[in-house]
């Protein structure tokens, strides 16, 4: 790919508005189509394709929009897809408690092994995860969802999910809930 139809990291994070840190966990995760990374010496970098851009600006488009419909409030039912149930500290001091439902949510996942470390004697498999699709729920007017953050990335379209806000922690550092929801 000739240098003019790449863009570097910090290119993307100013056309995009997003931190270059944020930029590198989306190239880590896959969600940036057609980048790779390319290897020289001890030093890697990645090359990503000019029109990677249009694809991500969509993307961060659902994204405002979004965060538009939350910003309107109303009221809601939520339905907690995790595995635990979860405290969501709101406005005020107030908690909801919302537990899991019957139906969990969950991206598909093979492994597969690529190596072995030795750790003080101990052999320690590493493995190689891929995820696939989810058995996802279907949408209904006035209804949100509590999905893991895996499944809110792999699934940037539904503006029916959210995933819990970032945790409180009592004085042991236990988490014990979530400061709201998150996008």
């Amino acid at each position: 790919m000739d240098m003019d139809n790449r863009v570097s990291v910090a290119e993307l994070a100013r056309i995009t508005g997003l931190a270059t840190h944020s930029i590198y966990r989306m190239l880590w995760r896959g969600a940036i189509p057609g980048a790779v990374r390319q290897k020289r010496g001890r030093r890697a970098s990645w090359i990503i394709p000019r029109e990677a851009v249009a694809s991500l600006q969509t993307v961060l488009a659902i994204e405002r929009v979004r965060a538009k419909k939350f910003v309107q409030g109303g009221d809601v039912t939520l339905i907690n897809t995790t595995p635990h149930d979860i405290t969501i500290h709101g406005m005020n001091d107030q908690v909801l408690v919302v537990p899991r439902s019957d139906f969990t949510v969950r991206l598909e996942e093979s492994r597969e092994e690529v190596g072995t470390l030795v750790v003080d004697g101990v052999r320690v498999p590493v493995y190689r995860h891929t995820y696939g699709a989810a058995n996802l729920p279907e949408r209904r007017p006035g209804v949100i969802y509590i999905v893991s953050a895996m499944v809110a990335e792999a699934y940037p379209d539904r503006e029916d999910f959210l995933v819990p806000g970032r945790a409180v922690r009592d004085q042991e550092g236990k988490v014990v809930g979530c400061q709201g929801l998150a996008l």
